[in-house]
């Protein structure tokens, strides 16, 4: 029940002093998301990710409210940060049922666009998950800039700053 659901959400989230959420911009930007935008204080920073084809990591779209992420290099960015222990995880029979996702996602070399694609065979919810919290930290934290992103952009060349 969607009506349920968000007050959970917002509920859990006002608890807990989260000062931030990370969601998929796709399905709920009209309706679940803005729903529990209303149920959280106004000094909640909520934020919205969607991929597509950009040339940047990731850049932040006014018009559509939302940070555009260049989806393979999110996810080859995240599985290198795990590959490399900078992420760590519960015992695995703690994290199964959640790790499962993970493990679901296969990389292969496409020619036509001479570059990885991931794919996945079964639900990869967790990983995105994942993805959403680690994109949200760097927001908080000022690790990856900003910018203005035009879908109308033939090149999708924006402009970054750097904060390290």
């Amino acid at each position: 029940e969607p009506d349920a659901c968000t007050k959970d959400i917002a509920s859990i989230c006002i608890r807990f002093n989260a000062k931030i959420i990370g969601a998929d911009w796709g399905f709920g930007n009209g309706g679940m998301n803005s729903m529990i935008k209303k149920l959280l204080p106004s000094d909640f920073i909520f934020v919205t990710f969607r991929h597509s084809v950009i040339k940047k990591y990731i850049a932040y779209d006014e018009q559509g409210e939302t940070y555009v992420t260049n989806r393979t290099e999110v996810m080859t960015d995240l599985f290198n940060k795990i590959k490399t222990h900078l992420l760590e995880f519960y015992r695995w029979e703690d994290f199964e049922f959640i790790g499962k996702d993970y493990l679901n996602i296969n990389a292969e070399y496409s020619e036509t666009l001479r570059q990885i694609r991931y794919i996945h065979s079964q639900p990869d919810d967790a990983f995105h998950s994942l993805i959403y919290c680690v994109l949200c930290w760097m927001i908080i934290n000022k690790k990856i800039p900003t910018t203005r992103y035009d879908p109308g952009e033939d090149d999708m060349d924006v402009h970054f700053f750097k904060n390290d």
